[in-house]
């Protein structure tokens, strides 16, 4: 979640531009720096990829999306990015934090007329490419919503 920690500063300097530009332009800079980490994440889960997956991960190109979050004053801005698929994004979760060792169930064959045990299926290693995106990249973060934010008050200012 990146959040503007000194909004009531934020709007200080941006007072005499009408609320909804405000917010505009806070959000320009917010979804740039989502933008950011997503492009990150997106280079480390490449780097990170072991051989061909038999499921294949050829969506994870768009899977990485960012959300506007509400809260309870209009002036606090947040956005909260990361993998937002219910479809597929279970799978970038598994790459991400890993799995517990993974068995099939205890089950009975009428066949043979025995039980079969539990059987091995391997477990996932978790390689954190989200957490070490936004971990690696928050310096530029911050560079990167300041300017996003004062290129669109360039913008604003010049069109009028």
């Amino acid at each position: 979640m990146i959040k503007v920690e000194n909004w009531q500063e934020l709007v200080k300097l941006l007072e005499g531009i009408s609320p909804q530009l405000r917010k505009r332009l806070s959000m320009d800079g917010l979804i740039a720096g989502a933008n950011l980490i997503n492009n990150t994440a997106k280079q480390n889960l490449e780097a990170g990829k072991k051989g061909k997956s038999k499921s294949g991960y050829n969506y994870y190109q768009t899977i990485f999306r960012y959300e506007q979050m509400k809260g309870q004053d209009p002036e606090l801005l947040k956005l909260k990015t990361g993998v937002w698929s219910r479809a597929n994004g279970y799978k970038l979760r598994w790459l991400e934090w890993g799995t517990d060792d993974r068995y099939t169930r205890l089950r009975y064959n009428p066949l043979k007329k025995k039980k079969i045990d539990e059987q091995f299926r391997g477990r996932i290693e978790g390689n954190n490419y989200f957490f070490n995106a936004v971990r690696d990249s928050q310096s530029d973060v911050f560079r990167v919503v300041s300017k996003a934010v004062l290129d669109g008050l360039r913008k604003a200012s010049y069109s009028k």
